[in-house]
């Protein structure tokens, strides 16, 4: 009788230890898959802009407008972005969910001779997923805070004076992640990266 009771005392301290270590061991994992899936996530943006090629500008001699923006051209790389954030996120987090996209392009305007970035003329966005209204991409608020960021024009093998436009491209990939605080009310998860394209000049 005395090994029965024994036996359903260690049941119940058993169960109870189960309880309280059930959760725990719950909160440990969910914690370990946020930290993988911030790892992974906050790599994308910056890998899908090393890895696209955008020719953002040419010289148009014909119509005598000198060097104007690719307009299409920007539209497909901000589309593509989008898709293949989506795409990379979806295959690389543990368990964040309803992974979203947003990606955009900027033409500004550039003072020649400071090369300061001055007002926008014409900008693009391309969103993909759920989540891809509540993204932050601050693209559009970059003139206000930078410093020369225009394209230096080269004479003679020096430095003279700056294009006076400039492109910039942006991506952001965001998803949720359960609250553990909080179950019913998800968070938000998301990464940015902006670019300047270098050769973005072509004839």
């Amino acid at each position: 009788m005395r090994s029965t009771l024994e036996k359903g005392v260690a049941f119940i301290e058993a169960a109870m230890w189960l309880l309280i270590a059930l959760p725990l061991m719950l909160g440990i994992v969910s914690v370990l898959g946020e930290i993988y899936d911030q790892s992974v996530v906050s790599k994308i943006p910056a890998n899908l802009l090393r890895e696209s090629y955008v020719e953002g500008m040419r010289f148009d001699v014909e119509s005598g407008d000198g060097l104007v923006a690719q307009y299409e051209e920007l539209g497909r790389v901000v589309a593509a972005l989008t898709a293949k954030g989506v795409a990379d996120g979806e295959g690389a987090v543990f368990h964040a969910t309803k992974i979203s996209a947003k990606a955009c392009y900027v033409v500004y305007r550039v003072d020649p001779s400071s090369g300061h970035l001055g007002g926008t003329i014409q900008d693009g966005c391309d969103l993909r997923g759920p989540l891809a209204g509540r993204l932050t991409l601050n693209i559009h608020h970059i003139s206000e805070t930078s410093g020369k960021l225009g394209i230096p024009l080269l004479r003679n093998g020096a430095t003279s004076g700056y294009f006076d436009r400039m492109v910039m491209v942006g991506v952001v990939i965001g998803g949720e992640v359960p609250d553990l605080l909080a179950p019913s009310k998800p968070r938000l998860l998301e990464f940015s990266a902006l670019s300047v394209p270098r050769q973005e000049i072509t004839l």
